[in-house]
């Protein structure tokens, strides 16, 4: 999805969970007799290795009435306290390009824009610019198969045209654009792909990035809006391609109501390639507090990387206050205010946090299966009321996050249409890593979000025998690390 004028690319209460040892010795937990158990099973051996966070941003004349002190603060917050490293920039095509072979790259690369890129730049976390075209101009565009296609004979042009911009952007202000998607969302409306054609789109995108010696500049593709089975036929495509496949660097589909899912994971496990999730977000007002979108969006979260996912971005860092959209930021700046209230960081900064300090760049998972609902995949229907990922983190410490994702406003339905969750329930979580079995006794930090607390830290727990036991409340999110 796509807001604003310039996007830069890249809960309920709880009580502390007290473990003691049972008389056998192993973990016990005092605990209400109505919670349901749940094993979570991480099995052996490593999976995929974890890349790290990111955002992308609101270029606007608010942004650009922020004195330094402000945008300083705004930049701390985001890129050293949530450890991201990754900025997604949009790049809009038709601006860029409004006529044939015309280039308008200050029209694109505003001031705004710019000393947004060099603010994120100057904190030194930022590895990565990932750039997201989009507003393809409609002379390179037919009406074809039902759809907006690009024009057979126009290809290089598109492709050209998105070089040229990555290469401008070094040349003009050196600053390096280092990976890039093809189409924002190809399965919207304004241009599609048929059978065959994202693969001719990367090769001739290649050759066009290579022909200014940007061959460094890596690619990802589709970006579909869904991990859906439109995302599976183009990655499909791809990989029967030899070239094509060779040509991108790893694949990218987006993180909503249909985050990544086995099948996606199986097209990418094991061959080498990157598994990009470029945009997770979300929609509409959103006032402090609010303990059902930061859960929805932890639990997308371990539910990617449990599906092989290597990179994860959450649509928008910070933008002006819009209370008819403020759902799809982590915070939200008022530039006219008074220091004290200028900046307000939404519960789902918290659960991010709380996530970036647990699970590392170049952190290894493991597959998680639950006893309750199998791969806990978040997809079209029912969502999973448990989600749960583990990870060995670089420096030898184990990393556990479980969401419960049940509410007030969750139904007790099977009916395949209904996209809730279920009704308000906490559940006794017992967390086995295979791998650890047999091991010594292993104590293990505890953070917990809600809605009344953000990252706040509980009382160590010890794993025996590769197994603990922690309580999840509803719309919480449960995280753990051991010692190295």
């Amino acid at each position: 999805m796509m807001l604003g004028l310039l996007l830069v690319s890249l809960a309920t209460a709880c009580k502390v969970s007290l473990l003691s040892r049972s008389p056998t010795g192993s973990p016990g937990l005092s605990h209400s007799p109505k919670l349901e158990t749940v094993t979570l099973t991480a099995q052996s051996g490593e999976q995929q290795r974890f890349a790290g966070f990111g955002i992308s941003q609101i270029v606007s004349k608010d942004y650009a009435k922020l004195p330094q002190g402000r945008r300083k603060e705004l930049s701390q917050k985001l890129w050293q306290d949530l450890r991201l490293n990754t900025l997604r920039l949009w790049f809009f095509m038709d601006v860029y390009a409004p006529t044939p072979g015309q280039r308008q790259l200050q029209s694109m690369f505003t001031e705004p824009y710019l000393q947004l890129v060099r603010d994120a730049q100057q904190t030194g976390q930022l590895q990565n610019l990932l750039l997201a075209p989009t507003s393809v101009p409609k002379y390179l565009l037919e009406k074809r198969d039902g759809g907006m296609r690009l024009r057979r004979e126009k290809l290089r042009d598109w492709a050209d045209t998105i070089a040229d911009f990555i290469q401008a952007v070094r040349d003009r202000y050196g600053i390096t654009i280092n990976v890039t998607g093809i189409q924002n969302e190809p399965n919207d409306d304004h241009l599609n792909f048929s059978k065959g054609e994202i693969a001719q789109a990367v090769k001739q995108l290649r050759r066009s990035l290579n022909d200014r010696q940007l061959n460094s500049v890596k690619i990802i593709a589709p970006e579909s809006a869904n991990a859906d089975g439109y995302a599976e036929s183009l990655i499909d495509d791809l990989k029967q391609d030899p070239e094509a496949w060779n040509a991108i660097d790893g694949i990218a589909t987006h993180s909503y109501n249909m985050a990544a899912t086995p099948a996606i994971a199986d097209r990418v496990r094991n061959t080498g390639k990157t598994y990009w999730q470029t945009e997770a977000g979300a929609n509409g007002p959103e006032e402090s507090g609010n303990a059902m979108i930061a859960t929805s969006m932890a639990a997308r979260f371990l539910n990617d990387v449990n599906h092989w996912v290597t990179h994860w971005i959450w649509f928008i860092g910070a933008a002006q206050a819009d209370p008819n959209d403020n759902a799809t930021r982590l915070m939200k700046y008022e530039a006219d205010r008074p220091q004290r209230t200028w900046l307000t960081l939404f519960k789902k900064y918290d659960y991010l946090q709380q996530l970036s300090q647990t699970f590392e760049v170049g952190a290894t998972f493991r597959t998680v299966e639950s006893s309750l609902e199998g791969k806990m995949v978040w997809t079209y229907g029912k969502k999973p009321r448990i989600n749960g990922a583990v990870a060995r983190n670089p420096d030898g410490s184990w990393a556990i996050g479980v969401t419960n994702f049940t509410s007030k406003e969750g139904r007790n339905t099977q009916d395949p249409h209904d996209q809730t969750g279920y009704p308000t329930q906490a559940f006794s979580v017992t967390i086995r890593i295979a791998e650890l079995t047999g091991s010594r006794a292993m104590p293990f930090q505890v953070w917990r979000s809600n809605a009344q607390k953000g990252n706040h830290k509980q009382a160590d727990v010890m794993m025996r025998n590769g197994t603990l036991t922690v309580e999840v409340q509803p719309l919480e999110l449960v995280t753990l690390r051991s010692q190295p």
